[in-house]
């Protein structure tokens, strides 16, 4: 028996609209190969692409439509309009809503939820919005 470490990007989205905490768990393996893996409330879905062309898995994911990444993370599919499949897209679009957040936190070098523009400034953000610096 081996066992090795791997490396996995993992977070929790707290606060989505109309859903229970999401933890969701990214591993780019790199060369357009990923997978994802999310759990909520108890239950988990996992997915694997093999040929997402030259993005990230990130990136991928933050492109492809939720109904498309919903089906694919859901064993033999889901049918439209029942309500466990609504409950797993706005799921999906909770992940997707965190990966552009964290995307564009990252590319901005004003903090959104404080707007400090510190370079040292810690994430996650530890002022707040309610305690934003005065101009």
């Amino acid at each position: 028996m081996r066992i090795e470490p791997i490396n996995v990007e993992a977070f929790t989205v707290h606060d989505a609209h109309a859903v229970d905490p999401v933890t969701v768990i990214l591993r780019d393996h790199g060369g357009g190969v990923g997978r994802l893996i999310i759990e909520c409330y108890c239950e988990s879905w996992a997915g694997y692409w093999g040929a997402m062309g030259d993005r990230s898995l990130i990136k991928f994911l933050i492109d492809c439509d939720a109904d498309y990444i919903a089906n694919r993370i859901y064993p033999g599919g889901l049918s439209r309009g029942t309500r466990r499949y609504e409950y797993l897209l706005r799921i999906v679009r909770a992940m997707q809503d965190a990966l552009k957040l964290r995307a564009a936190q990252e590319t901005s070098a004003e903090c959104l939820e404080c707007g400090s523009n510190d370079p040292k400034h810690p994430t996650p953000c530890s002022v707040g919005p309610d305690r934003r610096p005065t101009q």
